[in-house]
């Protein structure tokens, strides 16, 4: 049996910071849709509030082309497959992450500002 760590910090306005074993994560929320985005990709969630019905897709950064270990050096690809994975398919880096981190925060921090959350 493995041990784990969870905690989930509540930011107000639909915002959670998530911490586990496997890094950090942020999620923003609002009546019926969730998303979120951590250290295994992102997540979209929507439900029909009151009822316990809901769909949860999760996409993993390698599926996303965004996975850190994938060697695009490996496969023969033309120059402009090289350039699109150059500069928009790049390897994730940690501080992208924070970025996206702070995007979501930003983003429910407005929504709350002109009261559409």
């Amino acid at each position: 049996m493995g041990l784990n760590f969870r905690k989930s910090i509540n930011l107000g306005g639909g915002l959670r910071l998530n911490l586990s074993k496997k890094g950090v994560g942020s999620s923003f929320r609002v009546k019926g849709l969730r998303f979120g985005i951590g250290p295994m990709g992102v997540h979209t969630q929507a439900s029909f509030p009151g009822t316990g019905l809901f769909s949860r897709k999760q996409t993993g950064w390698k599926s996303l082309g965004l996975d850190s270990q994938t060697d695009p050096e490996k496969e023969t690809t033309t120059p402009e497959e090289e350039a699109f994975r150059k500069y928009v398919l790049r390897p994730v880096s940690r501080s992208d992450i924070v970025w996206g981190i702070v995007g979501i925060i930003l983003f429910g921090l407005m929504l709350k500002l002109f009261g559409l959350a």
